[in-house]
Parts: structure tokens; C-alpha cells; sequence
């Protein structure tokens, strides 16, 4: 993407908020570089950083004044939540304030899945990344088959483990934690 087209996030307002207050404390704050990727929000400063759940497509990386940062501090972004962010045209707008920033694009990462991928790998995938970069690789399908696939053998599993008391929501539970602990999460 260029940089003059539109990049707009969701974000997790009381997260950023939180994120913000810190900047309250620094006295050499630098410029903040605000970037997002696997469904996080980060706003690097010189001495700290801090994060938020976000969504959306951002291409790049923003650098903004430590003055903006300041003022949003003293006087929060207030509306509902998500919090909105848009880059457009060297501006910055944060709720419904907005500043001049240098922008610098970004090309999307890729996520590389082998031809013979096994069903756990697939099912990892949804754990490491998030649906914008699963969508953006053009893997939405297939983790969405793999997905229905698990759900399938789930089903047949509980069933059969039925007369144990092992219910289909227990197995996906431990399917859940078993994934989870592949990704070194």
C-alpha cells in the first residue's frame, strides 16, 4: 500500500488508555512509532513501549510527535470502545485528534504453510496470527476447513468418550492448551 491510502484500526480503548498514562511519567519521551502486527497495537517510545489489542490493516509505521502523545495523556480519547485510529495522507487521527506524522511503509508479511501441512499446524496458525494477516497470506479457507475438520473430529471423539463423562467442550479445552503449548504460548 501507499502511503496515501487509508490505514484504520480497532483498538482496545481502555488498553491504549492504559498504555497512554505511562507517558505521564517520562520527562525524555521521543517521538512515538506506532505499528501494528498479529493483532497488536505498539507505540514505541525511547525509553518504553506499550501495547494494545487492535484489528484492522496498518501497512507501516508512524511516527509521531512526543507533544501529541502529552496531550492525549492529559486529555483521553473518550467515546465507545473500540478506539479508532487512522492513518491518511501524512495525518494521524486518534479518536478525534489528529496530527502530521512521517509515515513509512510497510510491506505485509506472508505466513508460509508447508504444501502437506498437518491439521494441528494449520489449527496453530489462528493461534499465532491474527484473522487480518491469515486473510492477507489467503489462508482464511483453509484454517476455516481445518477448523469444521476439528470440530468433526471432536464430535465423534466425545461421542465416543461419552460414557466416560468426557464431554466435546472438555476435548476442546485440551485440543485448546495442546495448540497452544506447539506455539510456546
Amino acid at each position: 500500500m501507499r502511503a496515501t491510502e487509508k490505514h484504520v484500526l480497532q483498538v482496545d480503548r481502555q488498553e491504549f488508555l492504559d498504555g497512554l498514562r505511562l507517558t505521564k511519567r517520562c520527562k525524555s519521551l521521543g517521538a512515538g512509532v506506532v505499528s501494528f502486527a498479529d493483532g497488536m497495537l505498539k507505540v514505541q517510545f525511547r525509553e518504553f513501549h506499550f501495547k494494545a489489542r487492535a484489528s484492522g490493516c496498518w501497512y507501516g509505521e508512524a511516527t509521531i510527535p512526543a507533544t501529541f502523545f502529552k496531550t492525549l495523556a492529559k486529555s483521553p480519547p473518550y467515546g465507545a470502545n473500540p478506539l479508532q485510529i487512522v492513518y491518511e495522507q501524512g495525518n494521524v487521527t486518534i479518536g478525534k485528534a489528529d496530527t502530521n506524522c512521517k509515515w513509512k511503509a510497510v510491506t505485509p508479511r506472508t505466513i508460509e504453510l508447508r504444501a502437506n501441512a498437518s491439521l494441528a499446524e494449520i489449527l496453530t496458525l489462528s493461534i499465532r496470527h491474527s484473522p487480518e494477516h491469515i486473510a492477507e497470506s489467503g489462508l482464511t479457507e483453509t484454517v476455516a476447513r481445518a477448523i469444521q475438520r476439528r470440530d468433526e473430529l471432536l464430535a465423534k471423539a466425545a461421542a465416543i468418550l461419552e460414557p466416560l463423562g468426557i464431554r466435546q467442550a472438555d476435548l476442546r479445552g485440551w485440543l485448546a492448551a495442546s495448540l497452544e503449548q506447539r506455539t510456546g504460548g
